[in-house]
């Protein structure tokens, strides 16, 4: 009888199965951690879809801090999850041997080489033993002690810095898209450090080979989808795909992966030795080359593919987290001008008492590394901005955890987000939510080793970032060169950057471009100015001055995406009011403006129209160029997405047609 009935309603049966599972699941989420005695949002405790949402809106260090002020140092982030503030916890999670392991969202960033295998690095490693063994076998190169040797390095990418910014920009009416131009040189930095060649981003002024737009969309594919690990098997890491990648039907490599291997076979392989035979002979002995050495002292466990991994793990850490801090530094400087004057007043004195040797005008590391007031700008950089915006995750030991009152289950991810720790008063004061780089020189000496065991910027314990001596070495010589070198100052009073958060890093990018802007437009309005029956773009604002190109934000009509699709030039500071456009040629909507029957109070005459190669999509936007969302009124385009889609006139016929 039972059978009869499900028979006749089949779907209905099965479909309150699958709800009575569903929220089944849901239940044990809730109550089934032992953590319901945690506060926290109350979607969290039922599903990580909360966190995953969460972060891909790429501003979760803005919420894990409004948590924390409104719950506590413990918070419940998942069903499975707790964010944690106390700095008594993080001796407990993060010291050595303390059985607390990485948790499912380190994998998530592993890249894949052209074997369909995935290269493990320290960062994303959760075997401790294997960590400990790789982190003995290359230590030695990443130590204090090793950095004097690696300031040649720094110095040849400094000096192509300068040269460029010389020509391009110094002493010129242009803006320069410092952000950008900061990533360019971390990159090539570290490009120098671990292969002994610049992957040439200075030298030519763009993103090559779209390394770092790659690098982009890799991070901020891991951030979201590490809350939600399972999806990462599903997407870039399925059997299937990694199958195919090792039969040779897909390359998963990353560009950054291709030059690495490029950079061993040129190394190892006597007849491509190229010019790598130059550095080697005259002493300049680069990451690659010390791990090379370590490769030929234990080649059963330091294989190829691990020398591979870990000068792939160089340029992914070393590059967008250094250029981050960069961005603070000058950010902060040019926003509080008291400080910039008071460095560039120590920087005065140590050249009026002889301290810099140079003629060049770079520093040594040993002339800066003990300014005070550099030291304190530095580390206020770090601590009100650090890379890593997402806890660092670990997963507790059987015994469990106690924290605050609250007993955390073993199993469960905890973690500590350096954005929370960094803004705690009791440890950096009562204005530790904002700029003070003094409160390093004003603090006592117990106050001061007090905040600087509670810096987490680089992490803690055994996992500490192995590349924060190689970091602070690009800082301390960089920033006071190009301050004693160039003057900076904003564009406009808009001086406010742009912050999207992923994991590692958290990037911030201030960059655009004053001559472009991006408005949104009906399909039905393009389309009569590709027919060129429209000649004018009306709009109720008024443009600033400059602005020569509008990007066309084509919104989307019956359920179509919506993309910028267009790129329309107009002539800079020609605007017209009502009554003021020509009569010939005929334009749609021309007479309706004239006679003040628009609410557009400004009509922009449309030059040339481009078609672009790739459309934007608004995703896109969001997550590879940093714009927000899309556009309300008008918004400028970013300097990255410039450079990609447009840049320089003998590129631009790859990514977009010209119609007329």
């Amino acid at each position: 009888m039972i059978l009869d009935i499900f028979l006749q309603h089949p779907w209905a049966y099965l479909t309150a199965a699958l709800v009575g599972l569903l929220m089944t699941k849901l239940l044990v989420n809730k109550y089934g951690n032992g953590l319901n005695g945690i506060p926290g949002p109350a979607l969290a405790s039922f599903t990580d879809l909360w966190r995953f949402l969460d972060v891909y809106r790429r501003r979760p260090e803005v919420t894990h801090i409004a948590l924390h002020e409104k719950h506590g140092s413990v918070v419940r982030l998942g069903p499975n999850t707790v964010s944690i503030s106390d700095p008594a916890a993080i001796q407990k999670i993060y010291a050595h041997n303390s059985g607390y392991t990485k948790s499912d969202f380190y994998p998530v960033q592993q890249t894949i080489n052209k074997s369909g295998k995935r290269l493990i690095t320290l960062f994303t490693s959760q075997d401790e033993k294997f960590h400990s063994q790789l982190r003995r076998s290359v230590s030695n190169a990443y130590a204090m002690s090793t950095l004097v040797q690696f300031e040649p390095f720094v110095d040849s990418t400094t000096t192509e810095f300068f040269k460029q910014l010389d020509q391009r920009y110094a002493n010129q009416n242009d803006i320069l898209d410092f952000g950008t131009w900061l990533q360019y040189y971390a990159f090539d930095v570290i490009g120098e450090l671990t292969y002994s060649k610049r992957l040439g981003f200075v030298d030519h002024g763009k993103d090559v080979d779209n390394i770092i737009g790659n690098l982009e969309w890799l991070l901020n594919y891991a951030a979201p989808v590490g809350q939600l690990p399972i999806l990462d098997s599903l997407l870039l890491k399925n059997p299937l795909r990694l199958q195919l990648t090792k039969w040779g039907f897909t390359n998963s490599s990353s560009p950054v992966a291709i030059f690495a291997r490029n950079r061993m076979l040129a190394r190892v392989d006597p007849e491509k030795l190229g010019d790598m035979k130059f550095d080697q002979d005259n002493g300049r002995r680069d990451f690659l080359s010390r791990f090379l050495e370590a490769n030929q002292k234990d080649p059963e466990f330091m294989t190829n593919d691990r020398v591979l991994a870990l000068t792939v793990a160089n340029m992914f850490a070393g590059s967008d987290t250094t250029a981050i801090t960069f961005r603070a530094i000058f950010y902060y400087l040019m926003k509080n001008p008291a400080d910039m004057k008071t460095l560039m007043a120590e920087l005065a004195e140590e050249e009026k008492a002889g301290r810099f040797t140079r003629e060049d005008g770079l520093l040594s590391w040993s002339e800066v590394r003990d300014l005070p007031f550099l030291n304190a700008v530095v580390k206020e950089a770090l601590r009100c901005h650090p890379a890593a915006g997402l806890m660092l995750e670990r997963i507790v030991p059987p015994r469990g955890l106690e924290v605050d009152g609250h007993h955390i289950p073993g199993g469960t991810i905890v973690g500590v987000n350096a954005w929370v720790l960094h803004r705690n008063k009791d440890i950096f004061g009562h204005d530790a939510d904002r700029w003070r780089p003094s409160r390093w020189i004003e603090a006592s000496t117990e106050q001061k080793r007090r905040m600087e065991n509670y810096m987490f910027a680089f992490g803690a314990g055994s996992r500490t970032c192995i590349g924060k001596n190689i970091s602070l070495l690009e800082m301390y010589k960089m920033v006071p060169a190009l301050l004693r070198r160039y003057e900076l100052e904003f564009p406009s009073a808009d001086n406010t950057w742009h912050l999207n958060n992923a994991m590692p890093p958290s990037q911030s990018r201030p960059g655009r471009v004053d001559t472009d802007v991006l408005l949104a437009i009906k399909p039905e309005h393009l389309a009569n100015i590709i027919s060129r029956e429209k000649n004018h773009e009306y709009r109720k604002y008024r443009l600033k001055d400059g602005v020569s190109r509008l990007w066309l934000y084509e919104t989307g009509s019956g359920g179509g995406r919506s993309s910028i699709t267009h790129i329309a030039v107009i002539p800079p500071n020609t605007r017209h009011e009502p009554g003021s456009v020509p009569n010939e040629p005929f334009g749609i909507g021309n007479e309706d403006f004239n006679a003040g029957l628009k609410e557009s109070k400004y009509g922009y005459p449309i030059l040339e129209l481009y078609e672009l190669a790739n459309p934007v999509t608004l995703n896109e936007m969001k997550t590879r160029w940093g714009m927000g969302g899309a556009p309300m009124g008008w918004q400028y385009v970013a300097s990255n997405l410039w450079e990609d889609r447009w840049g320089e006139d003998e590129e631009r016929r790859e990514t977009v047609k010209k119609l007329f």
